[in-house]
C-alpha cells in the first residue's frame, strides 16, 4: 500500500509519496508542511488566524493517526515503540487542548482516536460488549477533557499533551 501526503498550495493539489514505515521522516514532512501552511495564513484577524493554524495542526495530527494505526497493527514491537514515541511528539505539535481546536472539522475524530489509542492500543483493553466499550470511552472523555477556568481544555491528565 502506498501512502501519500496531500498538499494544497496556492490552489494546486499535489500528492507527495511517503515511502517509509518509520514515523520520524513522516512527522517531519507533516510538520514542515503544516508550518508552511500556517505561514500562508496572513491578513486576517488574530482569532481567525489562531483557529486556522489550530485546524492545520489538528488535520496534520489526523493524517499522522491514520498512518499510526496501519503501521502499529502490522509492525514489530520496535516499530510500535517508534510510532508511540512519535505520537507523543505529534500530540505536542497539535496541542489539542487549545480552545481553538474545537473549530477544526477533524476535532471530534481526533479526540475519538486519542481515546481509542489510549484505551485499546496502549492499554490493550478488549471488549465485544458495546455498553462496556461505551463506558470505557465515556470515562476516558470525562477524565481527559476537563475544562479549566480559562475556557481551555486542561490536557495535563493525558500523557504527551501539554497544558495550553
Amino acid at each position: 500500500m502506498k501512502t501519500y501526503l496531500i498538499c494544497v498550495h496556492a490552489g494546486e493539489i499535489s500528492l507527495t509519496p511517503v515511502r517509509t514505515q518509520l514515523p520520524h521522516p513522516y512527522i517531519k514532512k507533516l510538520t514542515d508542511y503544516a508550518t508552511t501552511l500556517e505561514n500562508e495564513v496572513t491578513e486576517v484577524d488574530d482569532q481567525l488566524r489562531q483557529r486556522a493554524i489550530q485546524d492545520i495542526r489538528i488535520q496534520a495530527l489526523m493524517a499522522y493517526m491514520n498512518q499510526y494505526f496501519g503501521n502499529y497493527r502490522r509492525g514489530s514491537e520496535t516499530v510500535k515503540k517508534e510510532w508511540d514515541d512519535a505520537y507523543a511528539q505529534m500530540l505536542d505539535f497539535a496541542n489539542v487542548g487549545q480552545a481553538e481546536s474545537v473549530f477544526s472539522p477533524a476535532f471530534a475524530d481526533v479526540v475519538s482516536n486519542m481515546a481509542g489509542i489510549d484505551i485499546f492500543m496502549k492499554h490493550e483493553r478488549r471488549t465485544n460488549d458495546d455498553n462496556e466499550r461505551n463506558q470505557l470511552l465515556f470515562d476516558w472523555y470525562k477524565t481527559n477533557l476537563k475544562r479549566s477556568g480559562t475556557g481551555d481544555c486542561d490536557g495535563t491528565s493525558h500523557p504527551g499533551r501539554r497544558k495550553p
